[in-house]
This record gives structure tokens, C-alpha cells and sequence, in this order.
């Protein structure tokens, strides 16, 4: 798919080597993101403002996703855990990724 790629995001390093001590070598990047979804609502182990720019770039950012399927799963998933790190959509139903990208950027720019 053009304009995607399989370089990882450097939040999701980040996050990644929060939560498992190494670098994420020879991960792509859908792997990474699949893999830090149970870590992302733990502030212990990922903070809070990580994890919401990690949940922006698994929802919005340019992973080159293996198949639709997994993308769709993983997307999801994160846009129902976007529920508890953006404390803005707690109270939505369905989150959805341009909800996400909106309090993305107006917490960077606030």
C-alpha cells in the first residue's frame, strides 16, 4: 500500500522497551503494536502521555498492516483502549480514530 512502511514508530520503540527491556528487533512494526495493546492502559508500566500517542499512531499512524483482518483487529482494539488513556473519550460508546487523532493534536498544540 503506498505511503505505508515498516519503519516502527519511535513512540512505539519507546513503549516497547518500557514494557519488554529490549529493543524490538525483527518486529515490524503491526507486530510491535499488536504485542504493546496489553500494556498500554498500565501506567506503571507505559506513562500515560506514551501510551496516548502510541494508541494515535497504532489508530492513525502509517504501519503496513499485514491483511485487513489484522489491521481491523488491532485498530479496534486499540480504539476501545483509547477509552481508558484519553480520559476525554471515557465516556463514548465507540471511539473512533479520528476522535483519537483530534485530542492527539490538541494536547501537542494546547
Amino acid at each position: 500500500m503506498g505511503g505505508y512502511t515498516d519503519v516502527i514508530a519511535g513512540p512505539l520503540i519507546a513503549a516497547y522497551q518500557l514494557v519488554f527491556g529490549v529493543p524490538p528487533e525483527g518486529l515490524t512494526a503491526w507486530q510491535v503494536a499488536d504485542m504493546l495493546l496489553e500494556a498500554l492502559d498500565d501506567s506503571e508500566m507505559v506513562p500515560n502521555e506514551l501510551a496516548r500517542v502510541c494508541i494515535y499512531e497504532i489508530t492513525n499512524g502509517l504501519i503496513n498492516w499485514p491483511d485487513d483482518a489484522t489491521r481491523i483487529e488491532i485498530v479496534s482494539a486499540a480504539e476501545r483502549l483509547a477509552r481508558v488513556v484519553f480520559t476525554e473519550l471515557a465516556n463514548i460508546d465507540e471511539v473512533h480514530m479520528n476522535q483519537i487523532a483530534f485530542f492527539h493534536f490538541q494536547a501537542l498544540y494546547a
